[in-house]
């Protein structure tokens, strides 16, 4: 079948041929989960909409840029996704619900040919069957849709022999809460749903059926595949930076990979057995936790800088451990602070790290705690000191709280502090230093007596 193209690319292909029998489209680990919300659906609702009414013959949404790994699954050629991968998941998960919905409606051949044309190898001796494969994050949820298309009433017996078999979850935590590909999948379900509400059964197979075949047929993009597979974690990385929105954390992941990028068994090691362990603990605030951390190495960069920064301090390493290794060395400080984890040395220092989180301690300390923490670890200090010096932070924090005083200016007290004070823990200089500055306010025992009056 001719594919319908927007532009005068020769390589402008649909997502038929895309999925195309031969190919798994697998999501390198550098790359972040699927994040795509009812914002990004509705958008390509109007695409479909717009071939519906008639108005375009296709619809082109963007590049996808790829690298293969030729033999990777010995029968099929892998391809992962540089770019891409929100929109490619998005139409496969749609094929999907209209696969289920169709089932619903008893037009089981409609939904074995979208099964075995698109979603599965119908005819490959593989473990896992499916033509997607996702990356580690969204796996779980990934089974769970795959678990609800397979229980689709009549789609097992007419799919025999074949079976739907999606990559495996071992040794991969799930998700501490709902991730979007699964939201996703049910917004999908109830839009294919509310589509064929109240027609009748032919009417009901003829609209699932044009569906269907605008989203694998007239829904075109350009696909680039990248020579140099080495090149991958860079393209994405400067993808990102062109205006696609993502995160530091997104950012920090892909260069942490790009270092195991052509062994992908290690790669998934270094991720199954120490990333992702490292990553959980964090409880969904990782990004909040790279700031300060950046600063412990360098106080005078902007927020804007970061990644660059620790790029810098990461150049030279090329073991992907030793780079989760250095992430970890404030990151039990951080739990302490922002979810009142405790570190486990000490109760009191336990205690007064506590208070912190309780008087809801401002971020721009964290910097200075994390390194005068981290001190005392190390045995360069005693018990008394870090906590005199825990004792004059909260005071100066608590005295501003009571007389009013915003917490404006701060970050430029703290992010330099360890550095003003020689990288020593002494309560008596610390408190010495917070009641002297010019730029920023030690409320005296008289003014906290008259404000809390």
């Amino acid at each position: 079948m001719e594919v319908k193209t927007v532009t005068l690319e020769t390589n402008e292909i649909n997502y038929q041929k895309f999925f195309n029998g031969q190919r798994r489209i697998s999501i390198p680990l550098f790359q972040r989960r699927y994040v795509w919300t009812k914002k990004n659906l509705d958008q390509l609702v109007e695409d479909i909409s717009a071939i519906e009414d008639s108005q375009d013959s296709a619809r082109f949404l963007g590049t996808i840029v790829a690298v293969s790994r030729p033999g990777s699954f010995s029968e099929v050629e892998e391809v992962e996704i540089v770019d891409g991968q929100q929109r490619t998941i998005s139409i496969y998960l749609f094929i999907c619900a209209i696969a289920e919905i169709a089932c619903d409606n008893k037009i089981y051949k409609m939904a074995s040919k979208l099964v075995t044309r698109i979603l599965i190898f119908p005819d490959k001796d593989l473990d896992h069957t499916t033509t997607l494969y996702p990356s580690l994050e969204d796996r779980h949820e990934f089974q769970i849709i795959m678990q609800i298309l397979r229980e689709s009433k009549g789609l097992s017996s007419e799919l025999n022999p074949f079976e739907i078999r999606p990559p495996a979850t071992t040794g991969i935590e799930p998700p501490i809460k709902r991730q979007e590909m699964l939201a996703q999948y049910y917004r999908i379900r109830r839009y294919v749903a509310s589509r064929i509400d109240g027609l009748d059964p032919k009417q009901t197979e003829q609209l699932l059926g044009n569906l269907s075949n605008i989203l694998i047929s007239s829904l075109t993009f350009v696909s680039l595949k990248l020579r140099d597979p080495s090149s991958a974690p860079l393209i994405f990385q400067s993808l990102n930076e062109k205006g696609v929105k993502t995160t530091i954390g997104d950012l920090v992941r892909n260069e942490i990979f790009s270092k195991v990028y052509e062994d992908p068994s290690k790669a998934q090691a270094v991720y199954s057995l120490e990333w992702q362990p490292f990553y959980l603990k964090f409880e969904g605030s990782f990004d909040d936790y790279l700031f300060p951390f950046c600063l412990t190495y360098d106080h005078t960069i902007t927020k804007s800088e970061c990644f660059q920064q620790l790029r810098t301090i990461w150049k030279g390493i090329n073991d992907p451990s030793e780079i989760i290794k250095d992430l970890e060395r404030y990151a039990r400080t951080f739990s302490a602070l922002e979810l009142m984890k405790p570190l486990g040395v000490d109760k009191e220092l336990d205690d007064t790290l506590k208070k912190f989180y309780y008087s809801n301690v401002p971020s721009s300390t964290y910097p200075f705690i994390f390194q005068v923490v981290d001190k005392y670890i190390s045995g360069g200090c005693s018990l008394s000191e870090i906590i005199g010096v825990l004792k004059a932070v909260e005071s100066f924090l608590v005295r501003r709280a009571v007389c009013g005083i915003e917490p404006t200016g701060l970050h430029a007290v703290f992010k330099s502090l360890w550095s003003d004070l020689g990288h020593t823990v002494s309560p008596l200089e610390t408190t010495r230093k917070l009641s002297t500055l010019t730029t920023q306010e030690w409320p005296t025992d008289e003014e906290v007596k008259k404000w809390s009056q």
